[in-house]
């Protein structure tokens, strides 16, 4: 209730010419309909007379609009009347307000959205929503003023109230009294205090609303509606079937009704959403406890066995299609966490869900809250498969965020795990990300090591997905080690099996690494080539920091290519995304191409600073340089300490003040 379907109603009755209206809210017996329709069109109903005959005589061939509000609570009545008069009255049309559609012949049913609220794009002060409060607030205080101070509290208000031309009202009815950052914190903690003196008392407050509404449900659907209240938005109908439904496939009928009673709104992408003001009543008036306890552990069921699901699926050609979709179930997914590590949670479950989800939210980019979530699952008693995966998945987060340190720890710990219960397959998992950080720490002679025992085990497990990506990394140390030859004969294969996969995230890989080899080479046509599909592949994906190693990668292709405008605008993406997914290796490498570029360009000074920062970044994560980027930078550190003389020792005592996110920050375009 309250998206303003009265108020539309009647200025559409204002326009139309002859028209009678009904408020059909005061009673409660659908018997009475015909003859509150009778009274309203002037004729008398004796108790002998059938109401329809009367209106028919009363209204006969005229032109006539009849609208009929607040039909709901008597639909049977309505629908009744209204196919009778439509029968006998050609030239009668009728509109009708109700939460849930007549079911007459010919019916056009033409919901009613809430207004548009705010965004974080636009003027807010242009939002209808805006406009509206704006309007009732100069109703109840002629003086009432947008001050620049106000804009944010109204805008956040509007969208609190979910854009519903009711709320809006009764909100704004209190700015003779409260301002609006006022009413905006007291909304938060009690929606009672919206509310008016005036008109029907199931308009008077958003309480009273929204209780009119749920008051008219059957018991099926009005149980469903409170176990839909466990749930963060968006969620699916799947969702709905197997948490507040316990399976019941007749719970979609019921979920209908609830949509088309305007309590739970579509989000698009079948997706759903309960009205923030309908889920603050839920919560505020649940007294079942045991229901509410019950749906939220169906939730988080649901939601573990769906990471569970995922863990495969996102390693092949449905990737882009499951990524989709967990992104759109991350807020259920944290949810579901939270309340598994919660009081009276269940911790073993918590522990499957962020184990299995760590790689997605990898991908996804949402590494801090993972890691979070992971190193809280680590402290609870699972089985060794269990913390296998828990420990792989701290080891996967850590990395980017430059704690190889940690990620040596713990994959050690994890393949430690998978050999003592003989799972080739978890020591395969834990030596790739093991060899990833020894790589990264600049021990190639391990890394190698790792990367070939991880070959030989995903050889015999058939894991190809896992096994095309060793190859890439394996290729990646032999070419920071020199073995140019070999790196090529490992990226030819690898390529051709990341192609057969199907998979963005491998494509974009192989050929990141592919575009790097043949730029050491010194082809650099075929580098940009093969630099543009990593980028290409690693878009489609979203996978940030796919897109950044592919834009830095062209970058360098520019660079030595001689294009420099062309290299900058790349690397300036590139250190911009990386510093937004926190990423520290990602973030110096870009710098210090940024670096290159800022040199030939001009600018000495800029180049030294950056490359400081870069470097003092490097040291403290433990993140050495591959030893031909090593001498490449070492050489222009001492051409840059050569042009700029006694300025260098300046730079380089300002320098530690800027951190490498900071520095990220203030370049990102």
């Amino acid at each position: 209730g309250g998206a303003g379907k009265t108020r539309l109603a009647l200025e559409v009755a204002a326009d139309h010419g002859p028209s009678t209206v009904v408020d059909l809210g005061a009673i409660d017996e659908a018997a009475r309909v015909g003859t509150l329709i009778a009274l309203a069109c002037g004729a008398s109903v004796s108790a002998d007379d059938d109401p329809v005959d009367v209106v028919v005589g009363a209204v006969g061939v005229q032109p006539r609009l009849l609208v009929l509000d607040t039909c709901e609570h008597v639909l049977d009545g309505v629908s009744g009347a209204v196919e009778r008069l439509l029968e006998r009255c050609p030239n009668l049309r009728v509109l009708a307000t109700s939460r849930r559609p007549l079911g007459v012949g010919e019916e056009l049913a033409w919901p009613v959205p809430p207004l548009a609220v705010p965004t974080a794009e636009g003027d807010p002060t242009r939002a209808p929503a805006f406009e509206l409060f704006v309007e009732r607030a100069r109703a109840v205080d002629a003086d009432f003023e947008v001050t620049p101070g106000a804009v944010a509290s109204i805008a956040e208000l509007c969208r609190a109230l979910d854009g519903l031309p009711l709320a809006i009202e009764l909100a704004a009815a209190q700015m003779d009294v409260l301002s609006p950052a006022a009413v905006r914190t007291q909304l938060g903690e009690s929606r009672s205090l919206v509310n008016r003196a005036g008109g029907p008392e199931r308009h008077r407050t958003l309480h009273a609303t929204t209780a009119w509404s749920v008051g008219l449900l059957g018991d099926d659907e009005r149980d469903l509606l409170y176990r839909l209240a466990v749930f963060a938005p968006p969620f699916d109908i799947d969702a709905v079937v197997a948490v507040a439904g316990g399976g019941d496939p007749a719970s979609v009928d019921r979920f209908v009704t609830l949509v088309r009673n305007s309590l739970v709104a579509p989000r698009g992408d079948d997706r759903y959403r309960l009205l923030d003001t309908v889920r603050a009543f839920l919560v505020a008036s649940e007294t079942d406890a045991a229901r509410r306890a019950e749906t939220e552990r169906r939730h988080a069921e649901y939601y573990a066995d769906l990471a569970a699901r995922s863990f495969r699926h996102v390693r092949g050609p449905d990737q882009a299609g499951w990524l989709r979709r967990l992104h759109g179930d991350r807020p259920n997914l944290r949810l579901a966490l939270r309340w598994c590590f919660g009081a009276g949670g269940d911790e073993r479950l918590g522990a499957r869900l962020a184990g299995d989800i760590a790689w997605v939210w990898t991908l996804q980019g949402n590494m801090l809250e993972s890691r979070a979530a992971l190193e809280r699952a680590l402290r609870v008693d699972v089985a060794p498969l269990v913390r296998a995966r828990l420990l792989l998945g701290v080891g996967l987060l850590a990395a980017p965020l430059g704690d190889q340190a940690r990620v040596i720890e713990v994959c050690t710990e994890s393949a430690e795990l998978g050999r003592s219960v003989g799972d080739d397959e978890t020591v395969a998992v834990a030596l790739l990300t093991l060899g990833v950080a020894q790589w990264a720490t600049g021990d190639l002679e391990a890394a190698a090591a790792a990367h070939d025992d991880a070959i030989r085990r995903f050889a015999t497990t058939g894991d190809e997905w896992s096994l095309t990506i060793c190859r890439v990394l394996r290729a990646r140390t032999a070419r920071d080690a020199g073995d140019l030859a070999y790196a090529e004969q490992l990226l030819e294969v690898a390529i051709d099996d990341a192609k057969q996969t199907g998979d963005d995230h491998v494509i974009g890989l192989a050929y990141e690494q592919f575009a790097r080899l043949r730029l050491a080479l010194g082809e650099h046509d075929r580098a940009a080539s093969a630099a543009a599909i990593s980028l290409r592949h690693n878009e489609a994906l979203s996978y940030a920091e796919g897109v950044v190693a592919a834009l830095t990668v062209s970058a360098e292709v520019e660079h030595a290519r001689g294009a420099f405008a062309r290299a900058r605008d790349l690397v300036e993406r590139a250190v911009g995304l990386a510093g937004d997914i926190g990423h520290v290796g990602a973030m110096a490498a870009a710098v210090e191409v940024l670096a290159a570029v800022e040199a030939v360009d001009g600018r000495p000074a800029a180049a030294a600073r950056y490359l400081v920062i870069a470097d003092r970044a490097r040291r403290r994560h433990d993140l050495p340089l591959a030893p031909a980027a090593r001498e490449r930078v070492a050489a222009e550190l001492d051409r840059l300490r050569d042009v700029l003389g006694a300025e260098w020792s300046e730079i380089e005592a300002e320098a530690p003040m800027t951190s490498l996110a900071e520095l990220a920050r203030s370049i990102a375009p």
